[in-house]
C-alpha cells in the first residue's frame, strides 16, 4: 500500500510545528504516511530565527491565541523548554518618556521596582500590560531546531531546494516542482508528487500562490550583551529624542541577552531569505535610540544586526494569516502570520494537522481565515 505523502512547504516554524504535530497526532504511522519539508535554505533562516519571541494572550487572531499559547506552555512543560528554547514568563509594559525636557518632579509613573534596568528619572508614562498569566518569550530559532530534531526522529524528511511551482491540473495539486540546493537556473526542475501540499514559506507563499493578498513588510533587530543580567520585561516605548524626533523601538529582555526591534517598511523581497541583508545604518539607530532608555544597553554590547521580512495580509476584511483549505484540492496554507507568527505557530500546526489526518477542524474555529473565502488559487497550478 503506497503512502500517503504530505509536503510542507518552508521549514519556518509554522512549516515545522505542522510537521510535529502531523507527526504527533493519533492518527500519524511511519508506514502509512511521508511527511517532507522542503526548505529553500536553511531551516529558520527567515522570520523564525530572528524575530523577538513574545509570546501573548492578547495577540491575534483570537480564533487560534488561546490554543496556540497553551501549546506553547505544554511543549515548554514536556520538553524543559526552559533550557532547550529559553522559555520563561515575564511581564510587559509600555513606557514613554523624553530626553528633550527636564523630568517633572510630580509626575511619578508607577514602574515596577523590578525594572531597575532604564533610566527612571526619564519616564513619564509606565502601563503594565501584563504579566506572567498572560505572556511568556521563547528563543524561536532554538525552538524550531527543537522540534525540527523531533519531526525527523518520526521519520519526517527534511530536503533543501527552492519550490518553483505547483504542479496540477484539473483543479487538483498533485505535485511541487523544486529546484535543488547547489543547482543552476538551467538545470531542470525536480517533480515530487504529493499526495497534499501544505505551503507555510512566509512572504514567499505569494509567489507560489499569486492571487493571495499578502505583503512582505522588512523589519530590522538587533541583539545585544547588556552590562549585566536584566529582569524580565518586554518594553514598548514611546521615547522623545529631540524637540521634533519620536522614536519607538520594541525591547525584549531575554535569558542572556536584550532584542530590540524597530518599525518595518515595505521593500521588494528577494528571491530567497539568505539574499535578506540589514541596513547598517537602521540596526545602529536601533542601538542608539534603545540606550536612551537604559544604562545596561548603553554600555552593552551588539551581537547581531539582522533583518527578515514578515508576511501581512493584505485585506480590509481578514486580519491573517489564511489557515485551510483553498479552492485547490489538496493545496493548504497556513501563512500571513505577520508579527504573531512565533505566538501562533503551534496552534496553527495543530489545526492543519486535524485538517489533514481528521478531514476536519474540531479544536477552534477558522471561521474569518479560510483562504478560499478571500481569494482563488487556482492559478497557483503550473
Amino acid at each position: 500500500m503506497a503512502k500517503t505523502r504530505i509536503v510542507i512547504v518552508g521549514a519556518g516554524i509554522v512549516g515545522v510545528c505542522t510537521a510535529y504535530y502531523i507527526t504527533e497526532h493519533s492518527k500519524y504511522d511511519p508506514e502509512k504516511y511521508e511527511v517532507i519539508l522542503l526548505e529553500a535554505v536553511r531551516p529558520a533562516s527567515a522570520a523564525s530565527g530572528k524575530a523577538g519571541g513574545l509570546l501573548s494572550k492578547s495577540a491575534f487572531p483570537h480564533q487560534i491565541v488561546p490554543l496556540s499559547f497553551d501549546l506553547h506552555t505544554k511543549l515548554a512543560e514536556q520538553y524543559n523548554g526552559a533550557e532547550a528554547w529559553g522559555f520563561r514568563y515575564l511581564s510587559v509594559v509600555s513606557i514613554a518618556g523624553s530626553n528633550a525636557n527636564s523630568p517633572d518632579p510630580t509626575n511619578k509613573p508607577d514602574i515596577p521596582k523590578d525594572l531597575d534596568w532604564i533610566y527612571r528619572e526619564k519616564m513619564s508614562v509606565c502601563e503594565t500590560l501584563g504579566g506572567p498569566q498572560t505572556y511568556a518569550q521563547v528563543q524561536p530559532y532554538l525552538f524550531v531546531h527543537f522540534l525540527l530534531r523531533k519531526v525527523l526522529e518520526r521519520g519526517a524528511k527534511l530536503i533543501t531546494g527552492k519550490v518553483e511551482q505547483v504542479n496540477g491540473q484539473d483543479n487538483v495539486a498533485t505535485a511541487v516542482s523544486y529546484r535543488p540546493e547547489g543547482s543552476s537556473k538551467s538545470d531542470p526542475l525536480v517533480r515530487l508528487d504529493a499526495d497534499k501540499i501544505v505551503i507555510c514559506n512566509g512572504p514567499w507563499a505569494s509567489r507560489l500562490v499569486p492571487d493571495m493578498p499578502l505583503l512582505a513588510l522588512k523589519a530590522h533587530s538587533i541583539t545585544l550583551k547588556p552590562t549585566r543580567k536584566v529582569s524580565a520585561f518586554a518594553m514598548f516605548t514611546d521615547f522623545r529624542i529631540s524637540r521634533s524626533q519620536y522614536v519607538s523601538p520594541e525591547i525584549y529582555a531575554r535569558k542572556d541577552e536584550i532584542f530590540v526591534a524597530g518599525e518595518g517598511g515595505l521593500e521588494e523581497l528577494p528571491e530567497t531569505a539568505n539574499l535578506v541583508v540589514p541596513t547598517p545604518d537602521q540596526c545602529e539607530q536601533l542601538f542608539e535610540h534603545a540606550a536612551q532608555i537604559s544604562e545596561e544597553i548603553r554600555g552593552g554590547k551588539i551581537q547581531r544586526k539582522q533583518a527578515c521580512f514578515l508576511p501581512v495580509v493584505d485585506s480590509s476584511s481578514c486580519t491573517g494569516p489564511f489557515i485551510g483549505n483553498t479552492d485547490v484540492e489538496n493545496l493548504v496554507l497556513a501563512v500571513g502570520h505577520s508579527c504573531w507568527g512565533i505566538n501562533n505557530a503551534p496552534g496553527t500546526g495543530y489545526l492543519v494537522a486535524e485538517l489533514l489526518l481528521d478531514g476536519q477542524v474540531t479544536s477552534a474555529k477558522l471561521k474569518g481565515l479560510m483562504p478560499k473565502d478571500y481569494f482563488s488559487a487556482k492559478s497557483t497550478l503550473s
